[in-house]
């Protein structure tokens, strides 16, 4: 199950799928705007198809969709000559001159491994936007090497199966009551939880 929640973005034109995930780019806004702020800024104030990144970590500990929905994967415009093979996941904020709190963190530690499981990638496909760009985003406070190391840590966990199934012995049925008593009695001083039943 997803932690990424449907913003219900409207965006005024069709958006193109990506066809492969290769890398996943991580920004800030340099603001501290909602995953809708955000949205129209880049419609009303650069005219341009919506949310540039994919996916919008906000301070009230929500993730968002951004371009992309749960079905598709759609190309941003955040990483220019990489939007047709990366997913850009911003973290709300300017990092060049605040700092990121541990919840946070944590939820974008969450966030991106299930971006890196969804699309077999490791920690070592997820780049800063610095680095492939003339840019100092995300900020020279972001916490890179905490979620680098934090997503590392997520993807080698052993994964949880919550399922527990039960197996049933049954010993015998008996047309006569006592001898089913009888049985039971038995079991039950050996050490063996006993029930009789009709059904």
């Amino acid at each position: 199950m997803t932690i990424f929640k449907d913003a219900k973005l409207v965006f005024p034109n069709p958006r193109t799928p990506i066809k492969k995930v290769e890398k996943i780019i991580i920004h800030h806004p340099v603001a501290n705007w909602s995953v809708e702020r955000t949205h129209r800024y880049f419609i009303d104030s650069k005219g341009w198809n919506g949310i540039a990144y994919n996916y919008y970590i906000q301070k009230n500990l929500s993730a968002f969709y951004g371009r992309s929905t749960a079905k598709q994967e759609y190309q941003g415009a955040q990483a220019s000559g990489w939007n047709h093979k990366s997913i850009g996941v911003a973290f709300e904020g300017n990092y060049d001159v605040e700092t990121m709190t541990k919840e946070m963190l944590s939820l974008g530690i969450k966030a991106v491994a299930e971006l890196c499981k969804r699309h077999s990638l490791t920690e070592a496909d997820i780049l800063p936007h610095k680095a492939i760009g003339q840019t100092a985003c995300p900020g020279k406070h972001f916490p890179l090497k905490e979620l680098l190391e934090g997503v590392s840590k997520e993807l080698k966990a052993p994964k949880k199966d919550n399922s527990l199934t039960l197996y049933k012995v049954q010993v015998g049925a008996f047309i006569n009551k006592k001898n089913a008593d009888r049985l039971a009695a038995e079991l039950e001083k050996k050490g063996y939880p006993v029930y009789v039943t009709t059904k």
